[in-house]
């Protein structure tokens, strides 16, 4: 089965491993194929480099890590 994910699914998954988004997000990865479109990835890099989620990738920053999973 393909699927496709909204950016804010992905970000909220990145956050918190112990939130349902997670879970859903790694359900997704782990049983179908992820679909992401260019829009939704472009949205996706704008969004988790806001600066209201640097207190969720400092000290180091791992931002880029949660789009190897995309």
């Amino acid at each position: 089965m393909r699927v496709v994910l909204d950016a804010n699914v992905v970000v909220s998954a990145a956050l918190s491993k112990n939130s349902t988004t997670y879970r859903a997000f790694e359900k997704a990865v782990d049983i179908n194929t992820l679909l992401i479109s260019e829009n939704t990835f472009d949205e996706l890099m704008y969004v988790i480099y806001r600066p209201k989620f640097e207190k969720y990738f400092v000290p180091d920053d791992t931002r880029p890590d949660i789009l190897l999973t995309v």
